[in-house]
């Protein structure tokens, strides 16, 4: 500012100026030394703005604490989105249904136990509520325990994921585990449904899908999403080029239009197999 002095009237304006940070989020020890600098700065111009020097104090006093508060908080929760504040490692998990077939979003931990032989070979308790996010890691902490890796793992559909079934064959072991909608692509509803890209028919040479009618979904490009464990899927798409006035119309798909589009994950496909 031009003027040299502050007077009464233009000190809030003076607070917000040495206040305001943009760029980024304030710490609790920066918004304290900010305050502190406010102070020293009235004192020496001669402010004496009772109101002013109020909210400073209130904010020091205050503010600042909480700020000290939040900051523990979420040094403590880290890359959880919970914790239990009686047992600060734990993590609020859904449960599973208790004998009245209620599920209880309760503090706890996600206990991995591997067996070979009846014996208990290695064991490792997680914050991550899901077990494919575990899978690697409990791997890994498997083979600094013994120098080495399993020839071969069996797990349930829970641990099934691209990334982790690239894991297992980048890492040369057999992987007996289902993928995660094993059991529900072996229902009737499933096998026996010819819209769904899974039962249609695939040109592999070619690259494209034959819908019930006939026609062909030919490659149009691809996308990618990331999963919530940070791992990039790609996939495939593949469209139809006129399904106006296609009897099967109703029964393929609901969209609006009239270009059927399907999604296909051909990695994923080829490790689960």
């Amino acid at each position: 500012m031009a003027s040299t002095h502050l007077s009464s009237r233009h000190s809030s304006k003076f607070f917000f100026l040495y206040w305001e940070d943009k760029e980024r989020v304030m710490t609790s020890e920066e918004m304290l030394k900010r305050t502190e600098s406010i102070i020293e700065e009235m004192d020496k111009r001669g402010i004496s703005d009772k109101p002013l020097r109020k909210v400073v104090g209130q904010v020091q006093k205050e503010s600042v604490a909480k700020m000290q508060e939040y900051e523990e908080k979420i040094e403590t929760v880290g890359e959880r989105g919970s914790y239990s504040k009686t047992d600060k490692d734990a993590t609020f998990m859904r449960m599973k249904e208790d004998a009245m077939n209620n599920g209880q979003t309760k503090p706890g931990y996600n206990v991995q136990i591997a067996t070979e032989n009846q014996f208990i070979t290695n064991y490792d308790i997680f914050w991550q509520p899901a077990d494919q996010a575990t899978l690697i890691p409990f791997l890994d902490s498997f083979e600094m325990r013994y120098g080495r890796q399993s020839v071969a793992i069996c797990a349930d559909s829970g641990y099934g994921s691209e990334m982790n079934y690239e894991y297992l064959v980048g890492n040369g072991i057999l992987p007996y585990v289902k993928y995660n909608m094993f059991h529900k692509e072996m229902t009737r509803s499933v096998k026996n449904n010819p819209y769904l890209a899974s039962n249609m028919h695939y040109n592999k040479d070619e690259d494209y899908y034959i819908c019930p009618m006939g026609q062909r979904l030919e490659y149009v490009g691809e996308t990618h999403e990331t999963s919530d464990l940070g791992d990039v899927s790609t996939k495939s798409i593949y469209q139809a080029k006129n399904c106006k006035g296609c009897p099967l119309r109703g029964e393929c798909y609901k969209g609006k239009s009239h270009q059927r589009r399907i999604e296909v994950n051909h990695r994923n496909n080829e490790l689960r197999v």
